[in-house]
């Protein structure tokens, strides 16, 4: 399912701060302000880089409720650390934090749930994905990756070429080295960046060009020619990216790139004068397109980086050393342990005697910070030359087991959490400081720590369906950085799902998907911004149809986010749709996390009064004015979980002007939590029994649900006996399960199905 983020801001902002000085100079330290001029447009001075090598960074934002900077200066265990800044009487938000090590490094600001660049700061990274603003934090002097004064420079070049593989205009950018002489051949290396990247990204944020000026002028690397070309040939969405976008790049390479560098510049014609590199996704495909172009390549630069020897046959027969000049492996500490795909490749190849430099090390992880030191230190240094250092790590650890497979809630492309055919879970996590590590999953499994400082353990069988989870390290509990995260138990969590057979209309299917808008707006009530999301089916964008709505609630310690990211109730209504299972409808999903100003508890009518009003005024007329609903009673639903339920039954069924359709998942409301009791429905709902006749000819659907295995089970059975004995028309379902989103989204799903009919 697609995913739209839209942010509806009213900032008023009016500050007169000192700013960045103007980009005048190419400079090694380029964010300082010496003049303490006031920049053009600038309003603060954003990021400030002290010479103590702290870092304040400012956003003026008066209307801002929380404000984060987050970057890849965190790595390792800190990783995805978000710093909280703090809001001054001015409106302007402010964070000192440091010092870190000299360096590049990306940052984003996080604004009331928004990631956004720093709009002060005019550095930033081109990426074929949302971009970063970028803090050069200076040394005493310049570094390897600065460009220095009494070094001579190479030049860049930006070259536009047609492609017939893409049957388009592509770009390409190739440096050259000082003094660059048509009458002299050069060598030639390709380097390639990754997936989220684009041909800029290696001078951007990588500063290749003046890496290698310093690296040339101090006479550590051989003069060179380093084509630059946008290895995105397909993007990531397309369906059949895996398929087609490494022959694509192979084709590329053999019809376009390398003839057009060939016939634009004077090089060596010659296998032993070519090498490829790349980083990431730019490093398998180097490892792709070089190694089944040894007539082309004999020099490879693998950078955080791998793809399995069958699709390259030519490194598993006899003689590939023989055919090799150099052949570098590389990656980051922090991205490493011994199941990373870079380092399963190395000890397979140093078992079957393939003769590569391998290094691992520095302060970074899957970043620049790691790619740059190997670029100057390591891999430039040894091109072209036929002698090289050989290199024999520690080696791996077994890898995890074949029957195993990555958890859907993985971050992209990382092995753990692992799902095994009986539903345990392995965790594993590269912690070689720590001195005990657990996970809270169900309970709290003690990790063991091997010899290479990775943490694992397996747990016991698990029922399907999401579990939050975290990790205790030496203490204190944090999210895994291997998992995505999410706002449940009233804080971020990592989670896992486990697939329930039978129920694949909760999985992503081959169908048409509709769309998830993440929307903000104002709200008289809190006089604020507030997160709204909402979801359109598949065909609102083809036509002027209206559509009924259903309003849905998340529960106690979760917001508007929880029935989109673990619910999937937009999955669910996709395969539903596609199936003719479910009218089409668009389902608001709001933050009902409203202050209680009359007081009560969360299942009074004094503690729903303020979200009453807030779904009642603000909310749904923000919905009907802003989408093509059908606005009347007939066409509108209420439902929630737990919480959410709670309200459904108290502000749904007292507005019967507004909602036809009412339904309560999981309430204990009715009983079975802590501070519930015996209630009075006629006095909550007047007249909901002693004048049933009535609501039954109001309510199309009324469905109350529960877990078999919920504490509210048996209460939510007696209220719909005491309903069905006063002639209440009320369908009820349960369902294996606790109090969890298993239970949940079955719910949504039986609820769906009886809509709008």
């Amino acid at each position: 399912m697609r995913k739209i983020y839209t942010l509806v801001l009213a900032v008023l902002l009016s500050f007169v701060a000192v700013a960045q000085q103007a980009h005048v100079n190419v400079d090694w330290n380029p964010q300082k302000n010496t003049e303490g001029v006031v920049s053009y447009s600038v309003r603060v001075n954003s990021p400030e880089v002290m010479d103590n090598h702290t870092v304040t960074f400012r956003l003026p934002a008066p209307n801002a409720k929380q404000v984060f900077v987050e970057g890849n200066f965190f790595v390792g265990p800190t990783n995805g650390t978000r710093i909280p800044m703090v809001k001054g009487k001015d409106g302007v938000w402010e964070a000192t934090i440091g010092p870190f090590t000299p360096n590049i490094y990306r940052y984003s600001f996080i604004v009331d749930g928004l990631k956004i660049v720093d709009p002060n700061n005019k550095y930033s990274v081109a990426m074929d994905q949302p971009t970063f603003s970028i803090v050069y934090i200076h040394d005493n002097e310049p570094q390897y990756f600065d460009p220095k004064e009494n070094v001579p420079h190479g030049s860049l070049t930006t070259h536009y070429y047609y492609s017939d593989v893409t049957k388009g205009l592509r770009e390409m950018i190739v440096y050259t080295p000082a003094n660059y002489d048509p009458s002299k051949k050069y060598p030639v290396l390709y380097l390639m960046a990754g997936s989220g990247d684009t041909q800029q990204t290696w001078i951007q944020e990588g500063s290749i060009n003046f890496i290698l000026d310093n690296v040339i002028a101090e006479g550590k690397a051989r003069e060179m020619i380093v084509a630059m070309p946008h290895s995105n040939i397909l993007r990531r969405n397309h369906p059949q990216h895996t398929e087609l976008a490494f022959p694509m790049i192979e084709q590329e390479f053999i019809d376009n790139i390398i003839p057009f560098v060939e016939d634009h510049y004077s090089v060596i014609k010659d296998r032993h004068a070519r090498a490829i590199c790349g980083l990431s996704m730019g490093g398998r495909m180097a490892q792709y397109v070089g190694f089944r172009h040894l007539d082309l390549f004999s020099n490879f630069g693998l950078l955080s980086s791998a793809i399995d020897d069958s699709e390259t046959p030519a490194i598993l027969e006899p003689g590939f050393n023989d055919k090799v000049d150099y052949l570098f492996v590389g990656a980051g500490t922090y991205e490493t342990n011994e199941r990373a795909r870079h380092q399963v490749m190395h000890d397979n190849w140093v078992k079957r005697g393939i003769v590569h430099d391998y290094w691992v090390g520095g302060e970074g992880a899957h970043s620049m910070i790691t790619w740059k030191p190997i670029m100057y230190y390591h891999f430039l240094p040894n091109l072209f030359k036929k002698n090289f250092p050989e290199n024999r790590p520690r080696a791996a650890a077994p890898a995890f087991p074949a029957e195993s497979k990555a958890m859907v809630t993985n971050i992209s492309a990382t092995s753990y959490p692992r799902l095994m055919p009986d539903n345990s879970v392995i965790f594993g996590l590269y912690a070689p400081q720590a001195r005990k590590v657990q996970v809270d999953c169900g309970g709290r499994y003690d990790m063991v720590c091997d010899d290479n400082g990775f943490w694992t353990v397996r747990t016991k069988p698990m029922i399907e369906g999401f579990h939050y989870y975290r990790l205790s390290i030496d203490g204190v509990m944090v999210s895994d950085p291997a998992s995505e995260s999410f706002y449940g138990c009233s804080l971020m969590c990592s989670a896992i799902d486990i697939p329930e057979k039978g129920c694949e209309y909760m999985e992503p299917q081959n169908v048409p998907h509709g769309e998830t808008n993440y929307l903000w707006y104002y709200s008289e009530f809190t006089k604020s911004w507030r997160p709204i999301c909402i979801y359109t089916p598949p065909s609102y964008n083809k036509g002027k149809k209206k559509y009924p709505v259903v309003y849905i609630q998340h529960g106690g310690g979760e917001d508007h986010r929880g029935w989109v990211e673990q619910g999937r109730t937009g999955t669910i209504l996709d395969n539903m749709i596609a199936a003719g299972e479910a009218e089409e409808m668009i389902v608001v999903s709001s933050n009902s996390n409203v202050g209680r100003s009359g007081g009560g508890s969360a299942y009074s009518v004094e503690g729903m009064a303020p979200f009453r009003e807030e779904l009642i005024d603000n909310i749904i007329p923000f919905v009907d004015s802003h989408y093509r609903t059908k606005a009347d009673r007939k066409n509108r639903a209420m439902c929630g979980l737990s919480m959410g339920g709670g309200q459904s039954f108290m502000i749904g069924l007292n507005e019967l002007d507004t909602f036809g359709s009412v339904a309560t998942f999981s309430t204990g409301m009715f009983g079975g939590i802590n501070g519930a009791a015996d209630v009075d429905l006629d006095a909550l709902v007047p007249g909901l029994l002693s004048k049933s006749a009535e609501y039954n000819n109001l309510l199309d659907v009324y469905f109350m649900t529960c877990g078999e295995q919920d504490p509210r089970i048996e209460y939510t059975k007696a209220v719909v006996k005491k309903m069905h004995a006063a002639g209440l028309e009320v369908d009820a379902a349960y369902y294996p399960g606790d109090h969890e989103w298993q239970v949940w989204r079955k719910s949504f799903h039986d609820f769906a199905k009886k809509l709008f009919k």
